[in-house]
C-alpha cells in the first residue's frame, strides 16, 4: 500500500490538555479532517492510518465483523490493525462463500489468500489478518459481492464516513506518516510533524 508523498496544508487545533488523550503520561495528539472523493469512486469509503511504528502505535490484536447481508459485504470496507481477527457473518437467508484471491507482491506471488468455504444463513467463519495491506473478500456464489479488509500496520486506523470525515486519536507527539487509501485511487501518504496537545486538522482530495 506504498503511495506517493503529497503536501497538504494542516491546521492546529489546540486541546485542552485535561480533556486531551494521555499517552505515556503525556497529552496524546490527533488528526482529523475529511477526504474527498469524486465520481463513481465514491461509492467506496476512504482508509486514514499511521504508517510508522512507533512507542504507543503499535498494533492491538481485536476482533471485528463483517456481515453478509441483502446480497452485500458489510460494511464494504473494514480497516484492522495488524494481528486482529474477522468474524463473517452470514445474515441472509440463503448460502454465501467467503474467500480471498490474495495481492500479488513484488515478487509476483500471492499472498493473503484463503477461502473460509461457504456457510449456511447464520453460519460465520473467522480469519485473522497478521500482514498489512488491503485484501479483497469476494463470495463464489454472488460474484457481485465485494468488499475490502484494510489491514493496517498500527492500531491508529480510521474509516471515512458519509461526509468523508474521519478522526485519528491517541497518537504519539512527533513526525508521524499518514497514509490514504482508497480501492480506486492511488494512495496518498503525508507527513504531519505532531505536537502533544494537539489537534491537527487534515483534508485531502483523491
Amino acid at each position: 500500500m506504498r503511495g506517493r508523498l503529497i503536501r497538504v496544508a494542516a491546521t492546529a487545533l489546540i486541546v485542552p490538555p485535561a480533556l486531551a488523550a494521555q499517552v505515556g503520561g503525556r497529552a496524546a495528539a490527533g488528526v482529523v479532517g475529511t477526504v474527498e472523493i469524486h465520481g463513481l469512486a465514491a461509492r467506496w469509503p476512504a482508509v486514514v492510518y499511521v504508517v510508522a511504528e512507533r512507542r504507543g502505535d503499535t498494533a492491538a490484536a481485536g476482533v471485528a465483523v463483517m456481515h453478509q447481508r441483502g446480497l452485500r459485504f458489510q460494511p464494504s470496507v473494514l480497516a484492522i490493525p495488524a494481528g486482529a481477527a474477522v468474524i463473517f457473518r452470514n445474515d441472509d437467508p440463503l448460502v454465501h462463500s467467503v474467500f480471498s484471491p490474495g495481492r500479488v507482491d513484488t515478487a509476483g506471488a500471492a499472498r493473503g489468500r484463503f477461502d473460509l468455504g461457504r456457510f449456511f444463513p447464520g453460519g460465520e467463519g473467522r480469519q485473522t489478518f497478521g500482514e498489512p495491506g488491503a485484501v479483497l473478500v469476494l463470495c463464489h456464489l454472488h460474484p457481485e459481492m465485494a468488499a475490502y479488509v484494510v489491514v493496517a500496520p498500527t492500531r491508529a486506523v480510521a474509516v471515512t464516513d458519509a461526509a468523508g470525515r474521519f478522526s485519528l486519536s491517541g497518537l504519539v507527539a512527533g513526525p508521524t506518516t499518514i497514509r490514504i487509501w482508497h480501492p480506486e485511487r492511488p494512495p496518498k501518504t503525508v507527513r504531519l510533524d505532531l505536537e502533544a496537545g494537539r489537534t491537527v486538522e487534515l483534508n485531502a482530495r483523491l
